[in-house]
């Protein structure tokens, strides 16, 4: 029996032929009132800070510390000046996207940079801490083990929003944002930046964590 080729133009056809996970992915999750409404970017830090100060208070040094009683306080400064200090810079990059001065304002629209935030939190959290006389050096020690789950966790707020996406791509890891709400290239195969990312960070805290903080200080 003779064996049938297929031919040469039928062959690249279908070898070129990619199958995309679609997304159906906006930056609001729940709608409340006019333009208020949960985001989802916001939810997953909430999601991050809480799974992170859970996990933190079964580390020895959190009790050393007496953080019970001074954690909710200390979180509360943090979240005020990381919010103040991401948007503050998020509006200086990006001065296009607010035309007004009430923008600055709008936060239940969005719009925060990662790096300001963690300059808004390094600046006001010290002297916060020397306040209620909590030792700086180990508190960051013990906030740098859990940092990267929390901002792991936040990553996937930037995955379902759309932001931060990468760049246009072929790979059998691309994904299409196909909401018209989404932050994210529209229709279009784009590497999700934001898993890398966030995989990546959880890595770090699984090695500072079981290898650092459980060989290395022994």
């Amino acid at each position: 029996m003779q064996k049938r080729e297929c031919p040469e133009g039928v062959y690249r056809r279908v070898s070129q032929i990619r199958i995309y996970v679609k997304l159906n992915f906006s930056p609001e999750i729940i709608h409340l009132h006019g333009s208020l409404g949960i985001q989802s970017y916001g939810l997953f830090i909430v999601l991050g800070i809480i799974v992170s100060i859970a996990t933190a208070r079964y580390n020895k040094r959190f009790t050393q510390l007496h953080l019970e009683n001074v954690c909710f306080d200390i979180i509360m400064v943090s979240v005020l000046a990381g919010i103040i200090g991401g948007r503050v810079l998020e509006v200086i990059s990006e001065p296009l996207l607010y035309p007004h001065w009430y923008d600055w304002f709008a936060l239940w629209q969005g719009g925060f940079s990662i790096l300001g935030t963690i300059i808004g939190i390094v600046i006001a959290v010290p002297f916060y801490l020397k306040k209620i006389n909590v030792p700086m050096i180990p508190f960051f020690d013990l906030a740098a083990i859990y940092a990267p789950l929390c901002q792991s966790i936040a990553r996937l707020g930037c995955f379902t929003a759309g932001c931060c996406y990468g760049v246009a791509t072929k790979s059998i890891f691309a994904v299409v944002y196909t909401n018209p709400n989404t932050l994210a290239a529209y229709n279009i195969a784009i590497h999700p930046t934001q898993l890398y990312s966030s995989a990546m960070l959880f890595r770090i805290y699984i090695y500072i964590y079981f290898v650092g903080l459980h060989i290395f200080k022994k």
